[in-house]
């Protein structure tokens, strides 16, 4: 369900950006009551929490992370949905990873996250490096939920696109990379570095972040592209440098915006 309401608004938006109105607003308005009908249809009205399908009592994991990453879930049970799935831990497969990892960073959780993230538990990565020996993403976390678990499954490889695209916070916010939004959310994580492949050029980045007393950002934009960086909201009345002077920015609840920032080296301070 969660699926076929984000198939909707992307045909939306392939129809408006060709130019088929008509399309465009069959997409959009058949999106609209898909999403009512879940909601409508699936939210338990006592727990606030998605049930796993209409004459179920059950809410299982896979029932809510998947509208909160797909933005369906009404702004009044948002909160009781994301410390629902933050009580279940990595209560789903590796594939379904993915998609639990995406509404996470997608709704801002950096921290719970990182946890999932770097945990050594039997549900982890670390468990198929340090425990399996494994050399490469598998099928199943461990041989125990999966006898015939095969050793080569790319689906497994979440950790890869959750570094790049929301830790390190690369974007593109138009076709081509001609603008990029970069929003890093590196939460306790101190030193982060990445090079970034683009087909207008690289982006190299680096990273300090003192959690709540310091954070600076070098990074090199290429040419032909415009960057928008997020900054973390450390303090009152913040101060960003680039290149030693201070700039202007957009305060939006946790972030701080820097719009328009054009191509070659830029070095960020985030001061207080």
């Amino acid at each position: 369900n969660s699926y076929h309401y984000q198939s909707l608004v992307i045909m939306s938006r392939i129809s408006k950006t060709l130019g088929y109105f008509d399309d465009y607003y069959f997409f959009k308005n058949r999106s609209l009551k898909v999403k009512n009908s879940i909601n409508k249809k699936l939210i338990n009205p006592t727990s606030g929490l998605y049930i796993d399908g209409e004459g179920s009592n059950h809410s299982s994991l896979h029932a809510n992370f998947l509208p909160l990453k797909f933005e369906i879930i009404p702004k009044k049970n948002k909160k009781k949905i994301i410390d629902f799935v933050k009580n279940k831990g990595m209560g789903c497969s590796p594939y379904s990873a993915q998609h639990l990892l995406d509404a996470l960073y997608k709704n801002e959780e950096s921290e719970y996250g990182l946890k999932l993230l770097t945990s050594k538990g039997d549900r982890s990565w670390a468990h198929w490096i340090y425990d399996l020996g494994a050399t490469m993403t598998l099928e199943a976390w461990d041989f125990k939920y999966k006898p015939n678990m095969d050793w080569n499954h790319a689906w497994g490889s979440a950790p890869g696109n959750i570094i790049t695209n929301y830790i390190m916070g690369i974007q593109p916010l138009k076709p081509g990379f001609e603008v990029v939004r970069i929003k890093p959310q590196l939460n306790k994580i101190k030193t982060a570095k990445l090079n970034y492949s683009t087909i207008r050029g690289e982006i190299s980045m680096s990273i300090i972040n003192n959690y709540n007393k310091k954070f600076s950002m070098d990074i090199n934009i290429p040419a032909n592209m415009e960057a928008e960086i997020h900054f973390p909201k450390y303090f009152n009345n913040q101060k960003i440098k680039m290149n030693g002077k201070i700039i202007d920015y957009i305060e939006k609840e946790n972030f701080l915006i820097v719009q328009n920032i054009g191509s070659g080296q830029k070095y960020f301070d985030v001061l207080e």
